[in-house]
């Protein structure tokens, strides 16, 4: 019996372990558990606090799905995934509860921004109506607040509904602009409540009518500038395009495609008849400039204007991409070709009420290296209150004296365009920033000349030097200068205030080579030594004979006339400082940036002398200009 028991029990085991059967009778098993509840499944896991933060944060601005909550209230309220298909229609069974919560306003407002993401997608122009109703909705659940709801700084829709708010106005500028007839001080009704909202423009900031151009910023990618410096705050960030010529002081000055300025549109909305609704609203669009809004007072609260200060540069970088280094170009090897390149460039519209800091190119370069350092000042609160950036233009391929007369003119000029009464005291404070050769330029404005360059050119005095009257006057202007009474301070940027070796090599005499001087100038050198050469000092024929005195000949150390300049000292009123690159291959005197060296880039009486770890570029290098910013932060020396 024992052994018929036990061949049974073997028969039976082979019998399980037949090809097939066994899983399927597992399946079975599982099944049958997990319909009656007996199953195991995990209810938590670990994971890191990043994954449950995002988990958290995540909502319909930056992601494609709503947040936790709001899933959570369309589940409770029977609204599934009709939200995808139809968001409208759960919208408005939100909007029909009995007892609504923050927490439904807040889901509403979620459904409506999705909708607005679905019409723009196709169309940046379509959902104008749409956008007016998910900034009303961002408002009243930010601002028309209940004694229930926590406060700002502790309320977790508030960032998501502020996000919302700044785009669906970005949304409803930009439906202004392709339709201003049929959306300016129109009533419009809302898609999902049937509601009317008269939208009204006021031009208590900045005109619509100045911007034939605007673009939101949430739509552009900068990625020139290492930094985009922004603020967190209410409305819509803007690029503002104000063409040359338009009604604003000092407009003739503007980049020669017009000047990108940063604008932030701020809607606000009345106090509504009920509580929670949009019903008998009333909009007010506004331009606002966040360089001096800082913050509105809305319900009792000082809320911050949003900006974007990076993209106009940005904006306004790739619009002259082509062009401005282009000029740069011509203005170094065929200086006078063309329309005259020598002028003042305004960064921002004119400002009595900023000091206005001018920077300066060097050779074969162009003001577009000032960007990065511009960007840093318009980024910093204390510098973009207290300083107004202005470039100066020329054709580098001239001698540096025959440009640095045009940059005191320009100088002069500007300041009796822009203040002809004499009344803004402030513009009688400049700072001037050079870079390389354009460092050389600035030193003349705060240096008297004397007669010690004339005299290192000519042996003769100026009445008899052979010339026209014109030419004759336009020499003098290059050979003698005085201090201007408005300089206040100078910053030098790898400058070679004893000239550059490299100009005596082979690269520097190929560019020399390939530099056109002017025809009025060549022109006049030429009647001078031909008529009168012995008025010319020996050093100086000897630069004749060589072809003349252009931008890289005059830098030659051993050039009689830069050797004079060099030792030229600047108004001791006028206090400087020496920003001097070091490329890492040199020590002590022979610290270099490549092109030039401590020794050349070295003036005795320096407020502060830095050498920094940059090559010749320093207008770009990060040390170099982190020094120029902390200068800037000094106290302006008192005036003269």
């Amino acid at each position: 019996m024992r052994a018929m028991r036990r061949n049974e029990l073997k028969g039976a085991g082979a019998h399980r372990r037949r090809p097939g059967r066994r899983p399927v009778a597992a399946v079975l098993l599982a099944a049958t558990l997990v319909l009656v509840g007996c199953a195991g499944s995990r209810a938590v896991r670990p994971v890191t606090p990043q994954v449950t933060y995002r988990w958290i944060q995540r909502s319909i601005p930056v992601s494609d799905e709503p947040s936790a909550g709001t899933l959570q209230v369309l589940r409770r309220h029977g609204l599934g995934e009709r939200w995808r298909s139809e968001p409208a229609g759960a919208v408005a069974v939100l909007d029909r509860l009995d007892h609504p919560t923050r927490a439904t306003r807040y889901a509403a407002l979620e459904l409506s921004f999705y909708a607005l993401r679905r019409l723009t997608a196709a169309s940046p122009s379509a959902g104008t109506a749409v956008a007016l109703e998910v900034a009303a909705r961002s408002w009243q659940l930010l601002f028309q607040r209940t004694p229930t709801d926590p406060p700002l700084g502790f309320d977790r829709y508030a960032p998501w509904a502020l996000m919302m708010y700044d785009n669906a106005v970005a949304r409803l500028v930009e439906g202004l602009r392709h339709a201003p007839g049929e959306l300016e001080n129109a009533a419009i009704r809302l898609p999902m409540t049937g509601r009317k909202v008269m939208l009204r423009l006021d031009g208590g900031g900045w005109s619509f009518n100045l911007f034939p151009d605007l673009q939101a910023v949430d739509r552009l990618r900068v990625e020139r500038f290492q930094d985009r410096f922004t603020r967190y705050g209410l409305g819509a960030p803007l690029v503002g395009f104000i063409p040359r010529g338009a009604p604003l002081p000092g407009s003739r000055l503007f980049p020669p495609k017009g000047l990108a300025v940063p604008v932030t549109a701020i809607l606000r909305f009345s106090e509504p008849a009920v509580k929670g609704t949009t019903e008998n609203m009333q909009a007010q669009l506004r331009l606002v400039d966040p360089r001096t809004v800082e913050q509105v007072e809305i319900a009792g609260i000082d809320v911050p204007v949003a900006a974007d200060f990076t993209a106009p540069l940005a904006v306004l970088a790739d619009r002259g991409e082509k062009d401005i280094p282009k000029l740069g170009l011509e203005g170094m090897f065929s200086p006078g070709s063309g329309e005259p390149l020598e002028h003042l460039i305004l960064m921002e519209p004119y400002d009595p009420g900023k000091v206005p800091v001018v920077m300066v190119h060097g050779l074969c370069s162009n003001p577009s290296i000032w960007l990065p350092l511009t960007n840093e000042i318009f980024g910093d609160r204390e510098l973009r209150a207290r300083y107004q950036v202005w470039y100066f233009m020329y054709p580098s391929g001239e001698p540096f004296l025959w440009s640095a007369a045009r940059f005191r003119y320009s100088l002069d000029q500007v300041r009796h365009t822009l203040e002809p009464a004499g009344r803004d005291r402030i513009i009688d404070a400049m700072e001037l920033i050079g870079h390389s050769m354009g460092g050389l330029l600035v030193k003349t404005a705060a240096t008297d000349s004397g007669e010690t360059l004339w005299n290192a050119v000519f042996t003769v005095p100026p009445r008899q030097v052979q010339l026209p009257p014109k030419e004759l006057a336009a020499l003098e202007n290059a050979l003698f200068f005085k201090p201007k009474p408005y300089v206040r301070r100078i910053i030098f940027m790898s400058t070679p205030q004893h000239g550059a070796r490299l100009a005596e090599t082979l690269v520097g005499k190929i560019g020399s080579a390939l530099i056109h001087l002017p025809r009025p100038f060549s022109h006049m050198l030429e009647i001078i030594a031909t008529n009168q050469p012995d008025a010319v000092t020996p050093a100086m024929r000897k630069i004749l004979r060589r072809g003349g005195a252009d931008a890289v000949r005059a830098l030659y150390p051993d050039n009689s006339v830069m050797e004079t300049f060099s030792r030229l000292a600047i108004d001791p009123t006028i206090p400087f400082h020496s920003i001097i690159g070091n490329r890492g291959d040199g020590k002590g005197p022979e610290v270099s940036d490549g092109v030039v060296s401590r020794h050349s880039a070295h003036l005795d009486g320096a407020a502060s002398e830095a050498i920094v770890p940059c090559d010749h570029h320093s207008t770009e290098c990060r040390p170099a200009i982190s020094e120029v910013l902390r200068i800037l932060r000094l106290p302006l020396p008192s005036s003269r």
